[in-house]
């Protein structure tokens, strides 16, 4: 039996597969150093590649850097869409602390390059517009998640989808510093109450198992975990 050849990848494919081989190089360098820090010969030298190799794909430093927060805020965008849309809204809520431990137990060097790549763009009013728009577009994939769920469930919020987006990002956000300096001050299940009490779900701790085994549907939420509210 003749062995097959391997695929030959095309000029095109050849310079995908350099480019993402660099965007991780450069990860890694940035959260090593800093942006400041950081040079594409440092970026070259992680990835294996010459310097040219860098130059052929980015024009500069910051070409690069914008490319990496490209990659890194849409590919969390789509997992985080993608975990939550199937997932009833108390549980959404309910997992907020633990995801946000998880992220910083796995996801740190990302998390790194996030907190310079927001440092940067307070000194750089282009870089600063172009994260803003990034980051409204995460808020409003959330906000468009949080809108079919409230709308399923019939929970009625005192906040609209775009705001329970906003206030809901910028707690995770705040939060997740939190965990990075002193992660036992973070409960996962405080954390959880709070997200349940800012878009309008009972805290189940205070709403007893006696009112719930007489039917009784409490404000703003349901009556049972995951159904809507009667």
């Amino acid at each position: 039996m003749t062995a097959q050849r391997p695929t030959r990848l095309s000029r095109q494919e050849r310079r995908a597969q350099t480019r993402e081989q660099l965007l991780d190089a450069a990860a890694a360098v940035f959260a090593r150093l800093g942006y400041r820090g950081a040079s594409l010969e440092e970026v070259a030298a992680e990835a294996g590649f010459t310097k040219g190799a860098v130059y052929s794909n980015f024009a500069t430093k910051a070409d690069l850097f914008l490319a990496l927060a490209d990659r890194i805020i849409k590919e969390r965008r789509a997992a985080l869409t993608d975990a939550y849309r199937g997932m009833p809204l108390d549980d959404v809520l309910d997992s907020i602390g633990s995801y946000l431990r998880t992220q910083a137990a796995t996801e740190e060097s990302i998390d790194l390059f996030g907190i310079e790549l927001w440092l940067v763009a307070m000194r750089d009013p282009t870089l600063r517009a172009r994260l803003a728009d990034d980051l409204a577009s995460t808020r409003d994939a959330i906000a468009d998640i949080l809108a079919a769920k409230l709308e399923a469930e019939n929970v009625k919020s005192g906040f609209t989808p775009g705001e329970l987006a906003t206030i809901l990002k910028a707690l995770g956000d705040g939060l997740l510093m939190q965990v990075y300096l002193d992660p036992g001050a973070i409960d996962p299940a405080l954390v959880g109450r709070a997200c349940r009490m800012i878009v309008g779900l009972p805290d189940p701790d205070e709403w007893s198992a006696g009112s719930r085994g007489a039917g009784v549907t409490p404000p703003g939420g349901s009556a049972t975990k995951g159904k809507p509210a009667s």
